[in-house]
């Protein structure tokens, strides 16, 4: 099989970043200038586009991943975007509203199970990468 196909097997099965995709033909055993040669052409083409990833993928994990900044940030970086792009779209979608409405939404998962100590349930969130303060100040407002 060669690069570009297979390029293209793992891309209709869904979206990848070049680091990414570079990463799986790298795996795959494919040489360096193929693997460039295959990457630069779908970046050509637009099949592969890292800054429509990282704006789908960040909307994607406010709204259903409840998880915060910096674990958005963290895995985007993980996957070679651009840490200056991954700002800029954090400033542009994840709200304070947002960040709170994920806080809400993860107290209210974690009470289910049983009371958590406050404590904890500051921990916890804190551990995940959300503000201490801005914790408490939600925990404080219910």
């Amino acid at each position: 099989m060669k690069a570009r196909e297979y390029g293209l097997y793992l891309l209709n099965k869904r979206a990848y970043t070049r680091k990414e995709l570079e990463n799986k033909l790298f795996k795959k055993g494919f040489q360096c200038e193929e693997v460039t040669e295959v990457l630069n052409e779908f970046m050509e083409l637009k099949w592969i586009n890292d800054y429509v990833y990282a704006e789908t993928y960040i909307l994607n994990q406010i709204e259903y991943g409840f998880k915060s900044k910096m674990q958005i940030q963290y895995k985007l970086m993980e996957k070679g975007i651009d840490k200056d792009h991954i700002m800029a779209l954090m400033e542009q979608y994840y709200t304070r509203e947002k960040e709170e409405k994920n806080i809400k939404y993860l107290i209210e998962k974690y009470s289910r199970t049983g009371s958590l100590p406050r404590e904890k349930l500051i921990a916890r969130l804190g551990r995940k990468g959300f503000s201490i303060s801005f914790v408490v100040s939600v925990l404080d407002e219910e």
